[in-house]
């Protein structure tokens, strides 16, 4: 009681480390409403600025390639 899910009435994606870990969440409303995303707040291990989504299953095939494209 007292507590609200900020991600209610969305689709939710676990944001992974470069190391497999979840670090935050990303909610998308599955609504007519704002904002569409939403994302967990920044902590010392999620910075969204600085953030790749899928990094953590990208890197074979980068590592593969020599390269990235973003």
């Amino acid at each position: 009681e007292g507590y609200i899910d900020k991600f209610r009435g969305r689709v939710v994606f676990p944001f992974k480390g470069i190391d497999g870990n979840i670090v935050g969440f990303n909610g998308r409303t599955i609504l007519d409403r704002e904002p569409k995303y939403l994302n967990t707040s920044e902590t010392a291990a999620f910075h969204k600025g600085t953030f790749l989504f899928n990094l953590v299953n990208a890197k074979i095939d980068i590592k593969k390639h020599g390269a990235v494209i973003v």
